[in-house]
């Protein structure tokens, strides 16, 4: 995955309501919605509304969320999400945003952050919540620094140099989205951070800055410039970690050509147009390459980004037999999670590619499956909610490892994947039967359920025993359980 966070989103709200609420979401985490993150949703009462393609930045889907709670007064909604390195983590979305701790206790939200306000947080984070703050004295920056873990503060619209300097001492991702200009000293002041550091409210950079903050090592994101001078991309492609400039709508030959000397993964998902002459030379990137606003190809701007050694994604949501025969060429993870239709003659182009394959279809029919089961190389399906006993028979063929993500599957679809030859992920599954459990558990590679939250002790007893399963709960200890049980 390129610099992918996979949600998960679950609500509980009056049937009645369901299809407003529904309908918001669907016009919120629309093509023009956040980032490039793939968005997988469970509900009670609405449909899945599918994965939230490329898109410029303009809201993240805490945002869209925390709207939502705001304009459906007494709807319950949580999110997980969790990021292509492993890190994960989750939040409640309240009517008041940011006024409650994880006891739905309320807590403390300064619009101001002095010193006692950021010695409080530091004793307490949870307590304390610094995202509503629009100010803050040069003193508390100082404190904050000292927080051993991230600091997101993306509603200050302005900092000091000072406070600037001190918050760059901070050791973790510092998140200061809302600063909307940033000078050329606090950009050298920055670029000693260590750390990811998002800078997404930003919509012009000098030149002067984009050399200062090439300096920074670590993920760096500008996802509101919507221009970039040839000499600020000849800076930053100097930058090493990850570079997301999501908001660039436009990009030169010779810009194309500079961030292609950048060394690390490279986002420039607002892309709708690009030449051939700016494919060539973004072929030559070495790292992800991530272009999802790239909804069409020509043939020859395909063939160009095929010669890309590494992840590429593209934002196309058909694709024609000709670009899939020419992308079936390109050697690294192909990802094509915006994907709606796939004919049987462009499917059996991309079973030929070698390398990772990942696919946003929402539905899989079993000629598909059959036709992609020849694929060699990890395969990803995070889109399909669904999964049919005789598609899961055809995918168990398949050579790599597989990644699914149905909300639910059958003990024959169980058995079926239990043949699978190599490591399966079932994303979505919440809850898993003992028959589904028995039947998995029969399965020689490594099982991974990162959404699992309930199973009973007899089914926790045959993944236990599997010995090769990767899940948050503690299959042992409630696998205990069973064992006490039967004494």
């Amino acid at each position: 995955m390129s610099n992918d966070t996979t949600y998960t989103i679950r609500i509980e709200i009056a049937s009645e309501r369901a299809e407003a609420f529904e309908q918001f979401l669907n016009e919120a985490l629309s093509e023009d919605a956040p980032y490039e993150r793939k968005t997988v949703m469970t509900y009670e009462h609405t449909r899945n509304l599918g994965p939230a393609c490329a898109g410029r930045y303009e809201k993240d889907v805490e945002e869209i969320l925390q709207e939502a709670a705001a304009q459906f007064p007494g709807a319950s909604i949580e999110m997980n999400w969790k990021d292509e390195y492993g890190q994960e983590g989750s939040d409640t979305f309240y009517e008041n945003p940011d006024s409650y701790d994880d006891s739905g206790s309320e807590k403390e939200t300064p619009d101001h952050i002095d010193l006692g306000v950021a010695e409080r947080f530091l004793e307490d984070p949870d307590e304390v919540d610094l995202r509503s703050a629009r100010t803050i004295d040069d003193d508390a920056a100082e404190v904050l620094a000292k927080h051993q873990a991230y600091l997101s503060l993306p509603s200050l619209t302005e900092l000091s140099d000072a406070a600037v300097k001190a918050l760059a001492g901070h050791q973790g991702d510092l998140w200061l989205d809302g600063l909307t200009e940033l000078s050329d000293a606090a950009a050298e002041s920055l670029a000693g951070h260590q750390g990811e550091l998002t800078l997404n409210g930003l919509t012009e950079l000098s030149d002067d800055a984009a050399k200062a903050l090439a300096g920074h090592q670590g993920s760096l994101s500008l996802n509101r410039l919507t221009e970039l001078t040839e000499n600020a991309a000849k800076a930053l492609a100097g930058h090493q970690g990850d570079l997301n400039l999501v908001g660039l709508t436009e990009l030169s030959n010779a810009a194309a050509k500079s961030l292609a000397g950048h060394q690390g993964n490279l986002s420039l998902g607002g892309l709708t147009q690009l030449s051939e002459a700016a494919a060539k030379a973004l072929a030559e990137h070495q790292g992800s390459l991530a272009l999802y606003g790239l909804t069409e190809l020509s043939d020859a701007t395909a063939k160009a980004l095929a010669g890309h050694q590494g992840e590429l994604s593209l934002g196309m949501k058909e694709l024609p037999e000709t670009t899939a025969e020419i992308l079936s060429k390109h050697h690294g993870e192909l990802v094509l999670e915006c994907l709606e239709k796939l004919s049987d003659a462009a499917a059996e182009m991309l079973s030929r590619h070698q390398g990772g394959l990942s696919l946003g279809l929402e539905e899989l029919p079993e000629r598909t499956a059959e036709i992609l089961s020849k694929h060699q190389g990890d395969l990803t399906l995070y889109s399909l909610t669904e999964l049919s006993d005789a598609a899961a028979e055809s995918l168990s063929k398949h050579q790599g490892d597989l990644l699914l993500s149905p909300w639910d599957i059958s003990k024959a679809t169980a058995k079926a994947l239990s043949k699978h030859q190599g490591t399966l992920v079932l994303g979505c599954l919440s809850e898993i039967s003992d028959d589904v459990a028995k039947a998995l558990s029969k399965h020689r590679g490594k099982l991974e359920f990162p959404m699992l939250e309930e199973i009973s002790s007899k089914g926790a007893d045959f993944l236990h025993r599997h010995g090769n399963v990767e899940t948050s709960l503690d299959l042992e200890e409630i696998a205990s359980s069973h064992d006490d049980e039967e004494d």
